[in-house]
């Protein structure tokens, strides 16, 4: 049985949380046009949008944690992580923000105000900064490993 090559390994190890990223990126799609189209957000509106952030930020934190850990990735992948390990740390910023509005528009959003609809608003925008950023940061890992093991055939063919 042949074994795995590092940048193999590490990228089968990435892609299974990548792929939990983006399975969560159609609920959180669902969530941010639900709070685009309906007029009166309820509390079980919130509290999809939390369950749904909970879900990404578990996948967005494991690829965080394998990209900063230097001494347990391939010598090819270290100068690549940097543009999706930005990218994911900014998508993680944006899921505690998003948290925060979400639980204070949930203990207002039956009393319609102005502050609750200006953090209906922020709500709305940070869905969608987190959403295109998951789609950026889908593409960056993409080209890192795939980047990654164009160098490793390269340094096994001239060897």
């Amino acid at each position: 049985m042949a074994t795995l090559s590092p940048v193999r390994h590490f990228g089968q190890l990435i892609r299974r949380y990548l792929r939990s990223l983006v399975s969560n990126h159609d609920s959180l799609k669902e969530n941010y046009i639900l709070f685009n189209q309906i007029e009166c957000i309820h509390p079980i509106h919130c509290d999809r949008v939390l369950k749904s952030s909970f879900m990404l930020q578990e996948p967005v934190q494991h690829i965080c944690e394998l990209l900063e850990q230097p001494d347990e990735m391939p010598q090819a992948l270290l100068p690549l992580r940097y543009k999706p390990l930005v990218t994911l740390r900014h998508i993680d910023e944006q899921l505690y923000a998003l948290k925060d509005s979400v639980i204070f528009l949930r203990s207002r959003c039956l009393r319609p105000s102005q502050r609750t609809r200006k953090c209906r608003e922020e709500v709305q925008q940070v869905l969608k900064i987190v959403l295109r950023e998951e789609a950026k940061a889908e593409g960056q890992i993409q080209i890192m490993l795939e980047t990654a093991l164009f160098q490793e055939r390269r340094d096994e063919i001239e060897a």
